[in-house]
């Protein structure tokens, strides 16, 4: 994320905007997943504080700010949250391995 997010950053080309919102799309979908299991299972985990607290608010934010400037199309915007989905099923398939 960090990576993607300079390459972004330094040389504005749209492929490093689309990978680094894809990586944060990622940790809301990854935060989704903590709210949704701590209320369906009953169950305290221990991202729950911070996916209420940072990466769902710093997604709306990401997402907010990436729409005003118009960095990336609607069909990128939609292959990066695709993209994105992705990567945090593998992360959470991978938890039950």
């Amino acid at each position: 994320m960090l990576a993607c997010s300079w390459q972004a950053v330094r040389t504005g080309r749209s492929a490093w905007v689309l990978l680094t919102t894809a990586f944060q799309w990622q940790f809301a979908v990854n935060a989704l997943f903590h709210l949704t299991t701590w209320i369906a299972l009953g169950d305290y985990s221990p991202g729950v504080v911070t996916a209420a607290t940072v990466s769902l608010p710093a997604t709306a934010y990401y997402l907010a700010w990436l729409r005003r400037h118009n960095h990336l199309g609607a069909r990128q915007v939609a292959l990066a949250i695709a993209l994105g989905t992705l990567i945090a099923a593998g992360a959470i398939g991978f938890l039950f391995l």
